[in-house]
């Protein structure tokens, strides 16, 4: 290195998957040394993650198995409680399902989208970390300063910061106050750039479980009225 040249600090890519009830998949992805997290939501009446059930195949003694595998291998492990309105969820039942998860080791992390929740989650499971889904619309440092001071401690933040490098290096900034949270940026995010449907894309894509065919004729007729910009 030349005299007086800066030296360029780097950190390493690490990546948080998601589940989809393949658990070979998910161990494949790990040997890449890349992944430090995976996340899921339960099933069916434990699904608190999207308005509609979970239907997908896998069962609960799979995401046992997956929570095992993944406390073995030090692997985090963060589960999906990002419903946009938690308001008319019944707590208790919340909590036993994450009491539930001790039987395979427990987990690390929730995920929530809903700010109601969390002073319930904080007083219950004081030792579990909270952190924001993108729906929770962390935009800008004084939405971020509002998550930190009521307790998250990793901010997923608002897609439309992604390329925005002075909004993440001011938020970043905010480390000098609260020096423990992290963040983390959506990367398979299937909007363009500031899609002002992005949220609204989201939920109608989750339509796709019930019926494909049906899901791409909706979007096609939609197209034609000019509605979802983003297709």
């Amino acid at each position: 290195m030349q005299k007086g040249a800066l030296s360029m600090r780097t950190k390493e890519i690490k990546f948080s998957i998601p589940y989809n009830g393949d658990l070979g998949l998910v161990k494949w992805a790990i040997e890449s040394g890349k992944v430090y997290e995976v996340y899921f939501a339960g099933r069916r009446a434990n699904d608190f993650s999207d308005p509609m059930d979970n239907d997908k195949d896998y069962s609960d003694e799979s995401i046992f198995s997956l929570i095992e595998f993944c406390n073995k291998r030090r692997i985090k492990t963060n589960l999906l409680l990002n419903k946009g309105i938690m308001l008319f969820e019944n707590r208790d039942t919340v909590a036993n399902y994450i009491h539930s998860l001790d039987f395979a080791g427990g987990i690390d992390s929730v995920t929530i989208a809903d700010p109601f929740i969390m002073p319930y989650l904080k007083k219950t499971f004081p030792n579990l970390k909270i952190h924001s889904s993108v729906y929770m619309g962390i935009s800008s440092i004084q939405k971020a300063v509002q998550a930190l001071k009521k307790g998250i401690s990793v901010l997923t933040l608002e897609p439309s910061l992604n390329r925005n490098f002075m909004g993440l290096k001011n938020i970043m900034g905010l480390k000098k106050k609260f020096p423990d949270f992290s963040v983390k940026l959506l990367g398979n995010h299937i909007c363009y750039a500031d899609c002002m449907y992005y949220i609204r894309h989201a939920q109608v894509a989750d339509l796709s479980r019930i019926d494909q065919v049906k899901f791409f004729l909706s979007i096609r007729s939609l197209k034609g009225m000019g509605f979802l910009g983003c297709f």
